[in-house]
């Protein structure tokens, strides 16, 4: 499924389970709040050895993850952003900003 679908579907069944009425600030402190779930996971799972659990575990790694996921497609769709050219758009600032200074730099 391309990631404009998966976009869709998620603000789809976020309206079916009643959570599809959030402004775009309630969005992102929800994102905010999952990424932090996602960080506290990884510093569990990864810095103090707990075990990842697997996808019915409430709080595994994959979970948290799909959290942040859903928090940012619902957040871009919200906001009317174009998520693949918005993505596309960033590979090119990237580029810009990272790879041509430093073919400059080994050039003289």
């Amino acid at each position: 499924m391309d990631i404009k679908k998966l976009q869709k579907l998620v603000v789809k069944h976020r309206n079916l389970w009643g959570f599809g009425k959030e402004t775009p600030e309630q969005l992102a402190l929800g994102l905010c709040i999952e990424s932090g779930e996602f960080a506290q996971t990884i510093m569990r799972e990864y810095r103090y050895g707990k075990p990842r659990g697997g996808l019915d575990d409430k709080s595994s790694l994959p979970n948290e993850a799909a959290d942040v996921m859903v928090f940012l497609l619902a957040a871009y769709e919200a906001c009317g952003v174009d998520i693949v050219e918005a993505l596309k758009h960033k590979i090119k600032m990237n580029d810009a900003r990272f790879i041509k200074p430093k073919l400059s730099k080994e050039r003289t």
